[in-house]
């Protein structure tokens, strides 16, 4: 009886501790410091050209924590939002603003596009793969030319 009420209270004991440790990031439970969510990009802007619709929008400020961006989107402003493409971001990459070119678009629909940051790969994680941040607020509304 004694070697069961001491384990329950070394687990209560062990619950409680692990309960008590500050996480600044709720997607890492287990506490991993290099784990950070990317910062939502800004300003995002779109425009016909030709056959396809450029996307462009600002760098974010905290430009290491982003490994590449995913291209969403939607034939109205509420959604939904469909992933079409990963833009990849070079490392010596230093531009303030980044483009990506929507060639997939059929002249004549207008469109909408979002945009997520995603942060380099997370070790231990199998197969790694970077977290994503929150996605942009929509652009867009640009309809798709046929030149």
């Amino acid at each position: 009886m004694k070697i069961g009420m001491i384990g329950i209270i070394f687990f209560v004991l062990f619950c409680l501790t692990g309960c008590s440790l500050e996480r600044d990031n709720l997607l890492d439970p287990k506490g991993n410091s290099e784990v950070r969510i990317p910062p939502t990009p800004d300003r995002p802007t779109s425009v016909s050209s030709g056959r396809n619709i450029i996307v462009q929008w600002a760098r974010t400020e905290d430009a290491e924590l982003v490994h590449h961006y995913n291209l969403y989107r939607a034939n109205n402003a509420h959604g939904p939002f469909h992933f079409i493409q990963n833009v990849p971001i070079a490392p010596d990459f230093n531009a303030s603003m980044v483009t990506a070119v929507d060639e997939t678009v059929v002249s004549g629909l207008t469109y909408f596009y979002r945009v997520s940051g995603v942060s380099p790969p997370v070790t231990g994680t199998n197969p790694p793969q970077g977290l994503e941040g929150r996605l942009s607020e929509h652009c867009g509304g640009v309809r798709a030319g046929g030149g």
